[in-house]
């Protein structure tokens, strides 16, 4: 199961990518520097920017379902997961309702639509700081951790660059908002891990290494010498003898008194 989701995950980001690049070569009559990726749903091969829009969104309820299995939950986390769920949520309207034509009044579509992409600007950015700053105490990968945190306000930046800017520029400026967005979630789809258990996957990728065990020797007198006691870390119950040579050294008081002197 863990495979399939994290399978869903790059592939609706993957599909969403694909067919937005699709589209402006399908429909090159429109300018993207001031036509939003939005009226790709308008007219020909409409259909597409729908399912790129679906796909998107499936692949962002992947990625926080993947998180969760991965990382556990807790106020936070919670919070995360809770926000790339509204997004996925956004994203699916956006899908099923067509935004409205420029120079048109608003239609019931047009304004749902709208909501969607109101509820994407204000959800992808809170979940990809907050995750990139509660992920960072749980994975190694600290530099993925850092950039999404620092995409976070950028991308709130990014939308707000784009409601200012001129109708000239508002496609240009769109675009740079939803690259940060797609990388953002890109980035917590590949904090997802693959293991099947989380006790052990996670304890087995994310656990200091173990020494190996180190055998300490306590030397001590023994009758005519010097014997080393080789204590074994694992178990410590169980000794091995070995004798070490004295090298020349004066002799035990005991063992003068145990042995006859010889002339």
């Amino acid at each position: 199961m863990r495979r399939v989701v994290r399978l869903l995950g790059y592939g609706g980001i993957a599909a969403f990518v694909g067919g937005v690049v699709a589209l402006h070569g399908l429909r090159a009559n429109l300018d993207p520097t001031s036509h939003t990726i939005s009226e790709y749903s308008l007219g020909d091969y409409g259909w597409l920017m729908r399912v790129a829009f679906g796909s998107l969104g499936l692949g962002v309820a992947a990625t926080a379902i993947g998180l969760r299995w991965s990382f556990g939950s807790s106020l936070w986390r919670w919070l995360g997961y809770l926000s790339l769920a509204a997004t996925a949520v956004g994203l699916f309207l956006d899908a099923g309702y067509n935004t409205d034509r420029p120079g048109v009044s608003e239609t019931f579509d047009g304004s749902v639509h709208g909501d969607g992409m109101l509820i994407v600007c204000l959800s992808l950015p809170a979940a990809t700081y907050i995750l990139g700053r509660e992920l960072s105490r749980f994975t190694p990968r600290l530099q993925q951790t850092k950039m999404l945190q620092a995409l976070g306000p950028a991308q709130l930046v990014g939308v707000l660059g784009f409601e200012i800017s001129p109708p000239a520029w508002r496609g240009a400026t769109e675009r740079i908002a939803v690259t940060m967005g797609v990388v953002g979630v890109a980035l917590l789809q590949s904090l997802v891990t693959p293991y099947r258990r989380k006790t052990k996957g996670w304890e087995a990728a994310h656990s200091p290494p173990i020494l190996s065990p180190q055998t300490f020797q306590v030397v001590t007198p023994v009758d005519s010498g010097l014997t080393a006691m080789a204590f074994d870390a694992t178990n410590p119950t169980r000794t091995e003898t070995n004798p070490l040579e004295t090298g020349g050294g004066p002799p035990h008081p005991a063992a003068c008194e145990s042995q006859p002197m010889r002339r």
